[in-house]
């Protein structure tokens, strides 16, 4: 019996060993092959520019043709960097630099990323107050925080109807910043709710890009700020509101 269990022991190390080494080996894969794609698509981009700004009297046809290959390589381009951090994230490597900032100066940059978007399905994007918070300051790395705004802004014009409304609050609670962005989207079902942060996790209804990483880096990136993300919603056709809260700046 002890020769049984020493030996079911050692299996089970073993593939234990095994598992581990299979990870590392699909994280570094992960993160090299992104890296390497990233690198055509950035040239790919710069010479369709450029075909843009040289080309002299170029057919409507064409123009409209190289714009749409402009958006589809920045498609790509933005899943390429979401499996990057996605990398970073599952092998530890994901770091911030924190600096005092205004969270309104970062909720401005992010809505400003995302108000064309807007426009174009005819969504309202509101925000309150008109200041965006700007005497909130926080401890904060303002490009990365402003990436888990604009994500969680991005999936609200994705998933909200044509002629919607979108609304992102700030305030103070305490000694948090909370920021909440809410929309008259299609909304989550309930069975959904708890996988909403999963890595690779798709809505299956208006998804029509993208991989299922931004809620999974979003939530990430504010666990290393010490803060925390979440989401409710009332079911389907209900909309959804995501809050972020933050740990205002002690000085």
């Amino acid at each position: 019996l002890l020769r049984t269990l020493v030996d079911s022991a050692d299996r089970h190390r073993e593939a234990l060993a095994e598992v581990n080494r299979v990870n590392r080996v699909r994280e570094q894969f992960l993160a090299t092959v992104s890296h390497e794609m990233r690198t055509p698509l950035s040239a790919l981009s710069l010479r369709l520019e450029l075909m843009q700004r040289t080309i002299p009297d170029m057919p409507e046809a064409v123009r409209n043709g190289l714009n749409l290959m402009r958006k589809h390589v920045a498609q790509e381009t933005l899943m390429i960097n979401d499996l990057i951090d996605a990398s970073r994230t599952l092998t530890g490597q994901m770091s911030i630099e924190r600096t005092r900032v205004s969270l309104g100066q970062v909720l401005h940059d992010a809505v400003s990323t995302v108000e064309v978007n807007a426009h174009e399905k005819d969504i309202a994007l509101l925000v309150t107050p008109a200041d965006y918070g700007e005497r909130i300051i926080i401890d904060a790395d303002g490009q990365r925080l402003q990436q888990v705004v604009w994500n969680l802004l991005l999936n609200a014009v994705k998933f909200t109807p044509a002629g919607g409304r979108i609304v992102m609050s700030v305030r103070e609670e305490g000694a948090c910043a909370v920021v909440d962005v809410s929309d008259s989207g299609q909304g989550i079902e309930a069975h959904d709710l708890p996988h909403v942060f999963g890595a690779f996790n798709l809505q299956k209804h208006g998804n029509e890009s993208g991989l299922g990483l931004g809620l999974y880096i979003a939530r990430h990136i504010v666990e290393l700020h010490g803060g925390s993300i979440s989401v409710s919603s009332a079911g389907r056709g209900h909309g959804s509101t995501f809050s972020i809260r933050l740990p205002l700046s002690a000085s």
